[in-house]
């Protein structure tokens, strides 16, 4: 699980619809922060819209996010579990 401070970021980016690369052991992917939604097994994760396909993403295995889109708020962020 995150902690409260680094899910702020994940809803940041969802509200603006920024352009970020999410980083997890072994792949990267970049999309557009669509939103938070958990999965049937309840697991809390991040909906990017990726060549107009939204995929969820688990939260609680991402290691860092870069954003793509300039913004004031962060360039590259790395999570704490």
């Amino acid at each position: 699980m995150i902690s409260c401070s680094d899910y702020d970021y994940i809803e940041l980016v969802c509200l603006y619809k920024m352009t970020v690369e999410l980083h997890f052991e072994g792949f990267s992917i970049i999309g557009v922060a669509h939103d938070t939604k958990r999965n049937s097994e309840l697991l809390e994760g991040i909906q990017l819209i990726i060549e107009d396909d939204v995929q969820w993403y688990p939260l609680d295995t991402l290691l860092a996010m870069t954003a793509i889109t300039k913004n004031t708020f962060f360039q590259h962020l790395e999570f704490s579990h």
